[in-house]
This record gives structure tokens, C-alpha cells and sequence, in this order.
């Protein structure tokens, strides 16, 4: 057909008007290629920055071991709770409360014991040898609380050498979450711009 008037005909090609930008994977650490598995976009897909576009090869195992990684951090997080609150020996605690309260009583009750036998030796209607018996009896009792006041602080305090090695652990498990997430994040492909995408040069199956 002859041109009309105030037409102009020209050969030449479409440039688009902004950048075109070249958006690949790396391949995951047991290949040599980037697989795609999952294509999310299709030529002359809008996309905005950030969106994700292609899942490449060993992303769901990847996501299996993040999700290891999480659980990983939380047991960590959860067992430092424990040591720090003696979570697990609440029995044990109020069993030498008892136990601690029982021998204060027998001692208060040994010393006033004591103390009249003090008294009755004075007067000499008790020997000195009960005398004796008697102070024998209030320093093994002294000597009984504070071995059962030393366990139960000992149930009751937070060892620094337990609580350092629940934070490690903590940090070993933020460190393999960190990791984790970081191989997630590099098994998916994403927008670098918002635009249009104008070719598609790997499906499914494809590197």
C-alpha cells in the first residue's frame, strides 16, 4: 500500500524507554546451574522491585532447613529460660524449703533446750555432761541447717557456667538461621526494578 499523506514510513526496532536489566540466579551449592523450578512471571509481566520472579533448584530443601534453623533458635531461646528459672526441679525446690524450715525449727527448740540445761547446771540439778549432750546436739543441727540452706540455693541460683553455654547455644542457632535464610533468599530470583518483563530465556526445568 502507498503511503498516505503525512505519513512516514521507516524501518527500524522498538528500544524500551527505560534500562534493560539482566536478571539470572546463581546455581545452588550442589550444582554447577541455576535450575529454574518455579517461573512466576511470563514476558510482558508487570513486576514491582523486589517481587519475586523465578524459584531456582534446591529451594524447598532450603526452606525445610530454615524451618530446622527456627525451631533450632527457639529450643535454644526456650532451654536458656530454663536454667535461668530452674524450670524442672519446682519439686525439688519446695521439698528442701521443707526441709530447710524442718531443721531451723528442731535447732530453735535444740537451743532453748540448751539453754535450760545451762540454767539447771547452774543450780546443779543438771550434770555438765547434759550439758554437753545438749550443745553437741545444737552445733550438729547448726552444722544440718546450713548444709540444707547451701542446697537449696543451690536449686535456686543461676550457675554463670550454665547460663554462658545457653547464650552460645543461642548464638550457634542465630548464626545457622542467619545462614539459612541467606541461602533462601539466593534460591529465589527477584525484581531488581519495578518494570515490565520483555523476555523469558529459561522455564520450567530450565537453566
Amino acid at each position: 500500500a502507498r503511503p498516505t499523506a503525512g505519513e512516514v514510513i521507516a524501518r527500524g526496532h522498538i528500544e524500551p524507554k527505560g534500562r534493560v536489566i539482566a536478571v539470572s540466579g546463581p546455581p545452588d551449592g550442589n550444582s554447577t546451574v541455576a535450575l529454574v523450578t518455579r517461573l512466576l512471571v511470563d514476558q510482558g509481566s508487570k513486576v514491582e522491585k523486589g517481587q519475586v520472579m523465578a524459584i531456582l533448584n534446591g529451594y524447598d530443601l532450603a526452606r525445610q532447613d530454615l524451618e530446622v534453623a527456627k525451631g533450632s533458635l527457639d529450643l535454644a531461646e526456650k532451654q536458656r529460660v530454663q536454667v535461668q528459672a530452674g524450670v524442672g526441679r519446682a519439686s525439688e525446690i519446695a521439698a528442701q524449703i521443707n526441709v530447710v524450715a524442718s531443721r531451723r525449727a528442731q535447732l530453735t527448740r535444740n537451743k532453748k533446750d540448751l539453754e535450760r540445761t545451762a540454767q539447771l547446771v547452774k543450780r546443779q540439778n543438771a550434770s555438765v555432761q547434759e550439758l554437753d549432750m545438749r550443745q553437741a546436739a545444737v552445733d550438729q543441727l547448726t552444722n544440718d541447717v546450713e548444709q540444707a540452706e547451701n542446697a537449696l540455693k543451690a536449686l535456686t541460683e543461676v550457675r554463670a557456667v550454665d547460663d554462658a553455654v545457653a547464650t552460645a547455644q543461642i548464638a550457634i542457632a542465630k548464626a545457622n538461621l542467619g545462614k539459612a535464610e541467606a541461602v533462601v533468599e539466593r534460591l529465589q530470583i527477584r525484581a531488581p526494578v519495578s518494570g515490565t518483563v520483555l523476555s523469558v530465556q529459561s522455564r520450567d526445568g530450565e537453566a
